[in-house]
């Protein structure tokens, strides 16, 4: 992706790919739950190559309903009151590094390694709120990691502390991650 386009996120009754299951999914409006799309046959869609078919299965499920359009002036990608959970701030840390590597301001050595713990830390506490998590969250993954030496710790602590920093810089999310 060109670092002139900006990646943007879904907004609440869109479709959206979820890596964890490969499967599509979509969030009813003024809910936080994630509703499974199903194929005509009832399956769930898989693969992140199927958003035309997951698209589809979303507009049989809307004409199903009563569902109504709204302006995007009205309804605004993430409403100010919803809590953002760990993972969203995790991706959307990687979404700006990725950016920064295509522009070559950063290595992509590193960008791997970032990867690879973020996704680390995703799967063990990627559905908490930003206002769930706690240093004793982030302590007991590090300490799970008997492997990781010293250096690899400070490491994984520097790049989760920039992840949360840069959410609480790019979108005011603040977090319990300090000192």
């Amino acid at each position: 992706m060109p670092s002139s386009q900006k990646r943007r996120r879904q907004r609440h009754g869109a479709a959206w790919h979820w890596k964890q299951t490969d499967c599509w999914y979509y969030t009813p409006k003024g809910t936080k739950k994630r509703v499974s799309l199903l194929d005509e046959e009832g399956r769930r869609i898989r693969g992140q190559a199927n958003k035309q078919a997951a698209d589809l299965a979303l507009a049989r499920m809307k004409l199903a309903t009563d569902w109504r359009p709204e302006s995007e002036a009205v309804a605004p990608s993430m409403p100010v009151g919803e809590p953002w959970l760990v993972a969203r701030v995790c991706s959307e840390y990687l979404a700006y590094r990725e950016r920064r590597v295509q522009s070559g301001s950063l290595g992509a050595e590193h960008q791997q390694s970032c990867v690879r713990y973020l996704n680390e830390l995703c799967k063990y506490c990627g559905g908490l709120t930003v206002g769930e998590l706690k240093k004793g969250h982030i302590t007991f993954w590090i300490e799970s990691h008997p492997k990781w030496r010293p250096a690899t710790q400070r490491n994984v602590i520097a790049i989760v502390l920039a992840a949360f920093n840069y959410a609480q810089r790019e979108q005011g999310i603040r977090h319990p991650l300090r000192g």
